[in-house]
């Protein structure tokens, strides 16, 4: 059986309050939806999936020149790569520095496959000195041997890891 819509249709229900979410019955004022299609060839690719839809999340640059003055001494390469972080099925959800003054970088990883896999993390432009896995609360743990600005971090299926980078 093969089933065709003559016409494209899209329905969206923004404000639902059938399954106990946080709006009220009747929402005062107005109520703005986005919404980004992304038509492609094959079948569902979960990992693609996610980097669209992290991409229609941060439609706009995260990052922005506020005008500071140019450091003294050698500047950065025309081109390079900061880091050399996984390629899918793990996504990098988040990628900051670490706090306390400390130089070092948080990187949290999430596998969206249901096998375990084995994430690389590489030295960029930046130098990986050593790394430690971190708790929900990002404090350090068990120590991740480096080699040579590489390290190997082990994730479970749909798990979530973050991985505290002390970098040059």
């Amino acid at each position: 059986m093969t089933f065709e819509l003559k016409r494209p249709l899209l329905l969206s229900w923004v404000t639902s309050n059938y399954w106990e979410t946080n709006f009220r019955a009747h929402q005062p004022g107005l109520v703005h939806a986005r919404y980004r299609l992304h038509p492609h060839a094959g079948g569902f690719d979960e990992a693609m999936a996610f980097r669209w839809g992290v991409e229609a999340l941060f439609h706009e640059p995260l990052l922005q020149h506020l005008g500071e003055p140019r450091a003294a001494g050698a500047g950065l390469p025309q081109t390079g790569t900061l880091l050399r972080l996984p390629e899918p099925p793990v996504a990098v959800l988040h990628l900051k520095p670490v706090g306390d003054g400390e130089r070092g970088l948080l990187v949290r990883l999430l596998n969206l496959s249901d096998r375990p896999q084995k994430a690389e993390i590489a030295s960029g432009l930046i130098a990986i000195r050593s790394a430690r896995r971190c708790d929900l609360l990002e404090r350090p743990g068990a120590a991740i041997p480096v080699d040579e600005g590489r390290l190997w971090v082990d994730l479970e299926p749909r798990r979530i890891v973050t991985v505290q980078l002390h970098v040059d």
